[in-house]
């Protein structure tokens, strides 16, 4: 995923209507505890459409792509940090095989490896 998309994601995600929204079947309508974000509605020949600010129908629309792009970049990113995290782990062994115990770098590796925040 590129920082162009992220930002567009994130420009969307800043401009839509704040709050937790819910999908409310017997209204008809999105609503964020306080006011509806946007709501079903029909016109006078019967058609439906949705009635809803603008960016919040960016936002909504836009969310099909980027959700699968969002999770695919977690699954990406995830899959990395364990890679990076086993290679880690390797090299502490490596580094406790040869007792560099005082080095830096194994000490840095400990504390990542025992969730223990840097002193720096």
């Amino acid at each position: 995923m590129t920082e162009e998309e992220l930002q567009a994601i994130r420009e969307r995600a800043e401009r839509a209507t704040v709050g937790d929204w819910d999908y409310d079947v017997e209204d008809g309508g999105i609503s964020n505890g306080n006011f509806m974000v946007a709501m079903a509605d029909s016109n006078a020949e019967g058609y439906p459409y949705i009635r809803a600010k603008e960016c919040d129908l960016e936002f909504i629309a836009a969310s099909r792509e980027d959700i699968p792009k969002l999770l695919a970049e977690v699954e990406w990113l995830t899959n990395r940090l364990n890679e990076a995290e086993n290679l880690m782990s390797e090299a502490h062994d490596l580094l406790d095989n040869v007792h560099c115990y005082e080095t830096d770098v194994y000490n840095a590796i400990s504390k990542y490896f025992n969730d223990e925040e840097d002193d720096e």
